[in-house]
């Protein structure tokens, strides 16, 4: 293994150290003594990779949301259906947001922004605003093609995300319900498609 890989290598390590003692104590809760034997690193090695405990959070975040969250606006316009093609996309997204990894990032994210506003921007970047921004492109080519008339496509992306959000993210979140069946998801990814099909449909006598 060549030095590159070798150190690529050693950061995932910590990385996942990282992602164990951020999870179980929280920021401040978790010393880089803590990462470091989670690890199974020295404090010296997380050093040579890491500026300090911030630039680790910072990073952990940003890895774990593209790892988990890359794939959820992968989809060619020229190969979908664009109602069948959101009803994926917020499939994919409502599994996303009430998923354990995203439960447990927001709420150490939203912990920690007030004290590390760069934090927040981190993860709304890598997570929030990127999939947004995906979104908004996929938009605009169902706009060019005239399937939809919006006039505000960063906003509508907004907006389609958000009632994806809508009854179960915050129920979820706050421990109000903590189990959510398969009917449940599908009902709130078939209604925030037809709310913004209605809205935005540029033939609203269309399918």
């Amino acid at each position: 293994m060549n030095r590159g890989k070798r150190a690529a290598s050693k950061a995932a390590q910590i990385l996942e150290g990282a992602k164990q003692a951020f999870y179980e104590s929280g920021y401040d809760g978790a010393s880089v003594d803590d990462i470091a034997a989670a690890a199974g690193v020295s404090k010296a090695t997380i050093y040579k990779h890491f500026a300090d405990k911030k630039a680790l959070f910072a990073a952990m975040t940003r890895e774990e949301c593209e790892t988990h969250g890359g794939h959820v606006f992968e989809v060619e316009l020229k190969e979908e259906d664009v109602r069948e093609a959101l009803l994926k996309i917020a499939r994919s997204y409502v599994n996303l947001i009430l998923s354990d990894f995203a439960q447990s990032t927001f709420r150490l994210v939203v912990s920690e922004t007030r004290q590390f506003p760069d934090i927040g921007r981190v993860f709304h970047d890598s997570a929030m605003g990127k999939g947004s921004q995906r979104l908004a492109h996929f938009l605009a080519g169902a706009v060019a093609r005239g399937i939809l008339d919006i006039d505000d496509i960063d906003l509508a992306a907004q907006q389609f995300l958000e009632l994806c959000k809508a009854d179960l993210f915050y129920k979820h979140l706050l421990g109000v319900k903590t189990e959510i069946s398969k009917a449940e998801r599908e009902h709130v990814v078939a209604k925030a498609v037809e709310v913004f099909w209605k809205a935005y449909a540029a033939d609203q006598d269309g399918t």
